[in-house]
């Protein structure tokens, strides 16, 4: 709620502003906004989906984002020939309507239960857990999950582990703080902001027409990208996917860089860098975009994910940050002047990225996040994650069926008293 409240102040100072400083502050204020929903919706999604669904979960939000951002494009390039205010005022009016409606929808949306147990409050966390699952699983099934989360927190609550900043950089925590980090740095170890933020203008530089028009189609070619990833971030996994998105950037940089290597004509080089574009935004939302959320945020220990989340989102904002404030410099004739050799850097940073992948990411695929919990506290390599048995699950199950037995024996003596007053 306060990320909604922050983002409808963000944009009504852009509205109403005349001022370059504080239009300025406003994008400040809104980019504050867009960490905090960021951030919270999907540590929200991480703890209130079931561990099969979690994954296209995920990936659905992400999906919306993205096609938010398609709309948004297709929105200012219609207003983009109006010669007064309107032209940037008309898309920032349509960012009031997601907030108002999040705002009306948040006050019937259940607390985590996750978040409940770890603050002493086990019976409204049972109550939220029993009306998101509704009749989507049975009786028993919903007693496992909440006794693994029961099991979890009282493991967090005994070990003297607090929700503290530098208890995230512990012996016990390090490993999951620095997948975590890692994963959040794929958005821009790939080149995600300069794709972004700067392809209009890079085309523009170098003999494309009407730019911004195929910015939008490689938008929407990403969009697709994402729709048909649901399926496979089930199939494959996170790791898989990750080591897929992150290798068509790659590969999509270093077609960047070879097109200004070889002679060509500007047309075909036009042509060249059009390809580039579209084939990298399909493979940055089908691989990338959602899964950096997504590991970042099912890797962190129960009682940190706020922290270890939200720091992992700052430090990708932070080197995006870095790359929108240098990225002029070399793509701009008259400064550094690299054309597409810039494609090269990214290159490299991508290939580092699926090294860090491949060595330290394991596949957390349909694993809860209290089985994560339990395989991190044990050390189990990355390599093992998938076969591995944890003990806290077969503990879940036999304190399951005693709720359960206890429940049915509770209803039974109801029952039994109302046929006796009748």
């Amino acid at each position: 709620m306060l990320g909604m409240v922050v983002l409808i102040v963000g944009v009504t100072v852009q509205v109403v502003t005349t001022s370059l400083g504080v239009l300025y502050f406003g994008r400040l204020v809104t980019g504050l906004a867009n960490g905090l929903i960021m951030n919270f919706t999907f540590m929200y999604v991480a703890e209130m989906s079931p561990a099969h669904l979690r994954g296209v979960a995920y990936a659905m939000v992400s999906g919306w984002v993205t096609l938010g951002s398609g709309i948004g494009a297709v929105i200012i390039n219609e207003t983009s020939t109006m010669m007064n205010r309107l032209s940037y005022q008309i898309p920032l009016y349509t960012l009031y309507f997601l907030p108002v409606v999040m705002l009306v929808g948040l006050f019937f949306l259940p607390e985590s239960p996750r978040w409940l147990l770890l603050h002493g409050k086990s019976d409204e966390a049972l109550k939220s857990l029993t009306w998101i699952r509704a009749d989507a699983c049975d009786r028993f099934e919903v007693l496992k999950e909440f006794e693994e989360m029961r099991i979890n927190v009282e493991l967090e609550l005994s070990s003297d582990s607090k929700a503290a900043f530098f208890e995230q950089f512990n012996k016990r925590h390090l490993r999951r703080t620095m997948i975590s980090i890692g994963a959040g740095l794929m958005n821009p170890a790939v080149g995600g902001m300069f794709v972004m933020a700067f392809t209009t203008y890079f085309m523009k530089a170098n003999g494309v027409e009407d730019p911004f028009k195929w910015g939008i189609v490689g938008q929407w070619v990403g969009y697709f990208g994402q729709l048909i990833s649901y399926p496979f971030i089930a199939i494959l996994g996170r790791r898989t996917m990750l080591l897929l998105g992150v290798g068509m950037c790659c590969t999509s940089m270093l077609i960047l860089g070879i097109l200004f290597q070889v002679p060509a004509s500007q047309s075909a080089r036009a042509s060249g860098i059009i390809f580039f574009n579209t084939f990298y935004h399909f493979g940055f939302n089908f691989g990338v975009v959602s899964l950096v959320y997504m590991v970042s945020g099912e890797i962190p220990a129960q009682n940190l994910r706020a922290c270890t989340t939200g720091m992992s989102t700052g430090i990708g904002f932070v080197f995006a940050w870095l790359t929108a404030f240098t990225a002029p410099y070399f793509i701009n004739p008259a400064e550094l002047n690299w054309g597409g050799n810039y494609g090269f850097i990214w290159f490299a940073s991508s290939v580092l990225g699926m090294v860090f992948i491949y060595f330290f990411v394991p596949e957390i695929r349909g694993r809860s996040l209290e089985e994560i919990e339990e395989m991190f506290d044990k050390n189990v390599p990355a390599r093992k994650f998938q076969s591995y048995v944890c003990e806290n699950v077969e503990r879940a199950n036999m304190e399951a069926a005693k709720d359960l037995d206890h429940e049915e024996a509770k209803e039974g003596q109801i029952e039994h008293i109302e046929v006796a007053r009748t």
